[in-house]
């Protein structure tokens, strides 16, 4: 096992790590389960055993902003720090449990049930477009991974204005409408919405 104090280089954007992701994320929890890295030039912890990320998930002593409210510098102010800031995984409790409440009813089994015509026709779809290519088809990138994409690409043009590509920035992060409402400058009074999103 490699010693806590080596620093494990992981490189997201190396081609090797992107055709093969699982096989590197097994090799370093076999090796390196807990381990020094650097992330954007911020030195960091790398955990990819489940207990441990399950352990540090858990812990109060684990957050996101080290005062409510407040991120870490690294974060920055462009708008990839935007979607950083608002998205629900970079939002400490009790603002986090807030916000799942509010996002819950999207994942019950009613309305699950109701995406299923569309997703089977995605998949319909994606499966007629398969025969009579005559090299390996890995179907996690040729068609399990588009149904999530197509599914929100409605969304986001709707409410947002996004690319398909940003589907998942209006999924798990608070509407652009709210974060309008809650800045400083507006002169209507925040939403309740308005407010979870400032962690207030």
């Amino acid at each position: 096992m490699t010693n806590a104090a080596d620093v494990v280089r992981l490189d997201p954007s190396d081609p090797a790590f992107t055709a093969d992701r699982h096989t590197a994320y097994r090799r370093l929890r076999e090796t390196s389960p807990i381990a020094r890295t650097v992330v954007n030039g911020q030195d960091s912890w790398l955990l990819t055993g489940y207990a441990d990320v399950e352990m540090a998930l858990k812990s109060a002593k684990n957050t996101v902003q080290p005062h409510p409210g407040e991120f870490p510098a690294h974060f920055g102010t462009g708008p990839t720090a935007e979607f950083y800031r608002f998205s629900l995984p970079n939002v400490d409790a009790p603002a986090h449990t807030r916000l799942c409440e509010l996002a819950s009813p999207a994942f019950q089994p009613r309305t699950v049930k109701r995406m299923r015509v569309r997703v089977e026709e995605i998949i319909v779809r994606g499966l007629g477009e398969l025969p009579g290519r005559d090299e390996m088809v890995g179907f996690g990138r040729e068609c399990a991974v588009k149904i999530p994409a197509l599914i929100g690409a409605a969304c986001c043009t709707r409410r947002c204005g996004r690319r398909a590509g940003s589907w998942t920035g209006c999924r798990v992060s608070t509407p652009c409408s709210a974060r309008a409402r809650s800045r400083p400058s507006s002169s209507r009074k925040p939403t309740r919405r308005g407010r979870v999103s400032q962690h207030r």
